[in-house]
């Protein structure tokens, strides 16, 4: 995906098992970027594009990607 600088995108995330099912998401799960000098996301993963380039957004639960 594509934003021009300081345009914003919602993300969400969607618990799933192992198997398949769905599974609730930790309390202390939080958004993350790879390189925050290309863009700032607030708790709520609310994405605002701040410079070009490529970034991976990351859901982290204990310092550990549980979604990408």
């Amino acid at each position: 995906m594509v934003l021009t600088i300081g345009t914003s995108l919602q993300m969400k995330a969607v618990g799933v098992s192992a198997s398949g099912s769905s599974a609730v998401i930790p309390d202390n799960a939080r958004w993350q970027l790879s390189d925050e000098s290309i863009g700032m996301i607030t708790p709520d993963g609310l994405f605002t594009a701040i410079e070009n380039g490529v970034v991976d957004v990351l859901l982290m639960v204990d310092d550990v990607v549980v979604g990408k």
